[in-house]
C-alpha cells in the first residue's frame, strides 16, 4: 500500500466516523409569557419633535423622570428645535441655557457639556429641571419650568408667583403644546 492508498483509507475512515455521528438534538424554546408592567407608560414627544431628537428626548425623560411630551415642548418654546439658536439675551442651543447656567450645572454634578450639541443639551435640561424641582420641594414639572424660565431666585422671591409676563406665557404656550397632543 503506497502513501496515497493510505491517505485514501484514512479520510474514508473519518468521513465513516462523522457520518455516523448524530448531530445533537434540537431543542425549541417555548415561548414565555413576559407579565405586563404596571407603570405608566411615558407620554410621548409632541408631533412636532423632529425624529433626530426624540430617542435623546426619551433617554433623557426616562433617565431623569421627566415627561416627554413636556420635555418635547420645552424645547419647542425655547428653540423650535433649533440647535444653533442664541437668543437676543445670551440663551444658547436648543434648550436655550444662559453661560451661567451651563457653568452651575458643571458646579451641580451635571458635568461639561456643549449647549448647542442637542445630544449634551437635552440630557442638561432634563437634569436641570429634576434640580429645580428637588430644590423647590416641588413634583409639579410647570413649577420647575417656571423657575427654568425667570430663575430659581426669582421663584423663591415670589413664592412660585411669577410676576412676568414672558414667564407665564412661557408655561402657558407649553401647558398648550402638551394639551395639543
Amino acid at each position: 500500500m503506497d502513501f496515497l492508498d493510505r491517505v485514501r483509507k484514512y479520510y474514508q475512515e473519518m468521513l465513516g466516523r462523522v457520518q455516523q455521528r448524530q448531530a445533537p438534538p434540537v431543542v425549541v424554546a417555548q415561548p414565555t409569557t413576559v407579565p405586563t408592567p404596571t407603570a405608566v407608560p411615558t407620554p410621548t414627544v409632541i408631533p412636532q419633535t423632529p425624529k433626530r431628537y426624540q430617542q435623546t428626548i426619551y433617554d433623557a425623560a426616562s433617565k431623569y423622570n421627566i415627561p416627554a411630551n413636556i420635555l418635547s415642548a420645552q424645547i419647542s418654546a425655547e428653540s423650535n428645535f433649533n440647535p444653533t439658536a442664541t437668543s437676543t439675551m445670551g440663551a444658547q442651543g436648543i434648550s436655550q441655557f444662559m453661560p451661567g447656567t451651563v457653568k452651575d450645572l458643571e458646579r451641580l454634578g451635571y458635568g461639561k457639556f456643549d449647549p448647542y450639541n442637542p445630544r449634551q443639551a437635552i440630557p442638561a435640561q432634563a437634569f436641570y429641571l429634576d434640580y429645580l424641582r428637588k430644590q423647590l420641594g416641588v413634583d409639579d414639572v410647570f413649577e420647575a419650568l417656571k423657575a427654568y424660565n425667570a430663575g430659581i431666585g426669582n421663584y423663591k422671591k415670589y413664592n412660585g408667583n411669577i410676576p412676568f409676563s414672558e414667564t407665564q406665557n412661557y408655561v402657558k404656550r407649553i401647558r398648550g403644546l402638551v394639551g395639543n397632543q
